[in-house]
């Protein structure tokens, strides 16, 4: 038994993950970065740059800054897509989702496991302590 205050590491479970902006698969990009509940391949991250460097020529003189979620229908990628290429992306954006919420009810687990209330954690997710409960208690049991 350790006296450490070094939190306990557990392996991660093999899950196949995906980019959490594209859907790309991690067997299918070069390298795939994790964060906290999220993935992003090395494609994304590539248009990341490009998307960063040209907001920064444009908004060179303005130094307000804004945030983007979600598609944006003026976009020129997103405006160029057909019907059917819009369907296609729909599976992928599913699967991030499920990939999200996956990875939320772990990050809920260990904060079960070190005894944090359900009122914190409805407090961190801007919701109740019952709609925390309800929505992991059982998963958090379960395990």
């Amino acid at each position: 038994m350790t006296t450490s205050s070094t939190p306990e590491v557990r392996p991660v479970e093999q899950v196949a993950t995906r980019c959490s902006f594209c859907g790309k698969p991690h067997e299918e990009a070069r390298k795939v970065v994790a964060g906290p509940g999220v993935y992003i391949c090395d494609s994304c991250v590539e248009l990341c740059h490009e998307i960063i460097a040209g907001e920064l020529q444009k908004a060179e003189g303005d130094r307000t800054a804004s945030v983007h979620w979600g598609p944006d229908p003026t976009d020129q990628y997103v405006s160029g897509m057909s019907d059917e290429d819009v369907l296609a992306a729909l599976p992928r954006q599913a699967l991030t989702v499920e990939q999200a919420e996956r990875d939320l009810r772990a990050w809920v687990g260990i904060l079960r496991d070190r005894e944090v209330t359900w009122a914190r954690i409805g407090e961190a997710l801007g919701i109740t302590r019952q709609a925390a409960w309800d929505r992991f208690a059982a998963d958090v049991e379960s395990r």
